[in-house]
């Protein structure tokens, strides 16, 4: 109980020494399956994910009938993919995520599995993971990353027209998200992308607009520039790039801005 408090109170170090002080006396125990949870769970919070892997690992092979076996195979997932440990991942969630009976259980293992797809570059079985992620349960707390990782995935597969309409249901379904302007952003490129300039010179100024402090803000000034300069907009053009020239000294996109800039002075 005093492990368990500690983990609430998110004192990870004082959970785990009471954890292990269990585990040390009383290995045998009834409780000890929960305890190395509680150990593992401090791990994961800690950053020490090889740790928390171990333990989630020692979990679902030595006590598949317990009551909790679903969350520790979601968490022992979660361990892997914190680790950039992709394939791995994949292996472990892909032949139980059907089974969860949670359904935020299922669609956060599916959510694993298609991002770590992805960065295995095998984006047409991403989309499949995560349009299936979505599906399990379409409120799901991070329902808004899931749908525009989905929309990554499309647009890696040059299937511009469902990304951007991917972006769209998400912004129509999660108007409170907290990653719009990554929504706005997305939405941007695929435009520009697709050949909507004017579409894309709005969405990237929505960025710039609403969210000036947004890590997306000198990526939108170079896109809206671009953007402008494809409407015959140079002037407007100029104004994009000198911002980003201006306010973002440092950012790699500022020699490419002013090249764009020198282009529409021209």
């Amino acid at each position: 109980n005093a492990a368990y408090t500690a983990l609430q109170l998110k004192q990870h170090d004082a959970a785990l020494t009471h954890a292990g002080a269990f585990l040390e006396k009383h290995a045998g125990q009834r409780l000890a399956p929960d305890v190395k949870y509680v150990a593992a769970e401090s791990h994961l919070f800690k950053g020490e994910h090889a740790e928390a892997e171990k333990l989630y690992a020692d979990l679902v092979a030595n006590h598949k009938q317990h009551a909790d076996l679903e969350q520790w195979q979601m968490r022992l997932g979660l361990a892997l993919f914190l680790q950039k440990k992709y394939q791995e991942t994949v292996d472990s969630l892909m032949p139980v995520a059907d089974g969860f009976k949670s359904k935020d259980n299922q669609a956060e293992a599916l959510f694993y599995v298609g991002s770590s797809q992805y960065q295995l570059s095998d984006f047409a079985a991403a989309e499949e993971a995560l349009q299936a992620a979505h599906a399990a349960q379409p409120k799901w707390r991070r329902a808004d990353e899931v749908l525009l990782d989905l929309a990554r995935a499309q647009q890696k597969q040059e299937k511009l027209a469902e990304a951007i309409a991917t972006v769209k249901k998400m912004l129509s379904e999660i108007a409170h998200s907290e990653l719009l302007d990554r929504a706005h952003f997305q939405l941007a490129q695929y435009s520009y992308d697709n050949g909507d300039a004017k579409t894309s010179a709005a969405e990237y100024g929505e960025v710039v607009a609403k969210w000036p402090e947004s890590i997306f803000v000198p990526h939108s000034l170079y896109g809206k520039g671009w953007s402008e300069h494809r409407l015959n907009e140079n002037k407007a053009a100029i104004e994009s790039f000198t911002a980003l020239i201006d306010g973002h000294k440092e950012h790699r996109l500022v020699p490419s801005a002013q090249n764009g800039r020198g282009i529409c002075r021209q």
